[in-house]
């Protein structure tokens, strides 16, 4: 069977900006999988090599998760934005990052087996958890937890350095996550 028809409300996951670029997605190549923002109905699609779409992340109700360590199903998010895998290998497509835009908040979806320290954050094996953020408007920097971003949409993960970049919309900045889970300004003010 090739794929399924789906009805989606404001599809900005993926749309094409005027340069022809699609945005808000992201390819897993290890897995054949294309991960996709979906924020009108408060979730993170995926895309089977097989055409089938289905839910990776998100309740499908407007809300925000306060419970870290959460299963990806449970986790509540509110207008998610930006896709990104980070850490990926030649054997594992990379754990999925997202903007929940709403919620002023950047969250990670640890996909593999076991616990790991990702940009400072312990996240058990299979869970959903917070890297930045505190879910107040602001533009706080420094320790990730206790930092502050304004409508986070886009991400981008440099794995040379492992910075997560994040464009801090309302801010007018550019922001990394740095591997120790700090956050710092890289363009705007």
């Amino acid at each position: 069977m090739r794929g399924f028809y789906h009805f989606y409300q404001a599809p900005i996951a993926v749309t094409q900006e005027r340069s022809g670029n699609l945005k808000h997605i992201v390819y897993d190549a290890v897995n054949e999988i294309v991960f996709y923002a979906d924020p009108a109905n408060y979730r993170i699609r995926q895309i089977s090599k097989y055409g089938v779409v289905s839910q990776a992340v998100g309740t499908g109700s407007l809300g925000n998760s306060s419970d870290e360590g959460e299963l990806p199903a449970s986790s509540a998010m509110s207008n998610p934005a930006g896709v990104a895998l980070t850490h990926a290998t030649g054997a594992f497509g990379g754990h999925l990052v997202w903007t929940d835009t709403s919620n002023h908040k950047v969250r990670i979806w640890n996909r593999t087996t076991v616990p790991a320290t990702l940009f400072g954050v312990l996240v058990p094996a299979g869970r959903v958890a917070t890297i930045a953020g505190t879910g107040s408007t602001g533009n706080v920097m420094g320790a990730a937890l206790s930092s502050t971003f304004n409508f986070p949409t886009g991400l981008a993960y440099n794995s040379a350095n492992g910075y997560l970049y994040v464009s801090d919309t309302q801010n007018h900045c550019v922001k990394a996550i740095t591997p120790a889970g700090m956050v710092i300004a890289v363009a705007g003010t």
